[in-house]
């Protein structure tokens, strides 16, 4: 009889165990995919379906954080410290008009206020650049769009801004 005792607990302890590898394992699973699927739009496909959005963009020229001097390039628009930057791009007029679109993505979510202050800085430059010699951009780069989603912070100053930020949005929830 005590053997078959000794079976039963042996088996209710096995599939106790059993039951606990599972539960670690499908908590494991759900830990590395995440919640945050909304954060994981690569910059490369915002970039093209934000510009795509809006057919009237001049010609653009687009950097970001592959680029060569990526450091030093991202320093046009922001003064943040580019260590807390995770990614960015930004495509501008190749014709030197006040377009641009650019999103920044940062590494912690506690930065966001930095860096949309310090984009906000960058279209009052903007603004002043062409206050100086080019007053249909200045009335331009007055209708920048600037916004944030979770890690990002978005600069828009197109003809058509609504397209743009409806495009970053699409492609965030798809």
């Amino acid at each position: 009889m005590k053997n078959i005792e000794d079976a039963r607990e042996f088996h209710m302890n096995r599939s106790v165990l059993y039951s606990l590898v599972l539960l670690l394992m499908l908590g494991l699973i759900f830990s590395l995919t995440g919640c945050g699927s909304k954060n994981s739009v690569s910059l490369a496909s915002l970039e093209k379906d934000m510009l795509a959005a809006d057919t009237s963009l001049p010609e653009m020229k687009t950097v970001n954080n592959k680029s060569e001097d990526a450091e030093g390039l991202f320093s046009y628009l922001s003064d943040t410290a580019y260590k807390k930057i995770d990614a960015f791009f930004l495509s501008y007029s190749a014709e030197g008009l006040a377009d641009e679109i650019a999103v920044v993505r940062v590494k912690k979510a506690n930065d966001v206020t930095e860096v949309a202050d310090s984009l906000n800085t960058h279209i009052e430059n903007r603004k002043n650049l062409f206050r100086s010699y080019n007053k249909d951009q200045l009335e331009r780069a007055e209708k920048a769009v600037l916004f944030t989603n979770g890690k990002d912070v978005v600069l828009i100053i197109s003809d058509n801004p609504s397209l743009v930020k409806g495009a970053y949005e699409k492609a965030k929830t798809e």
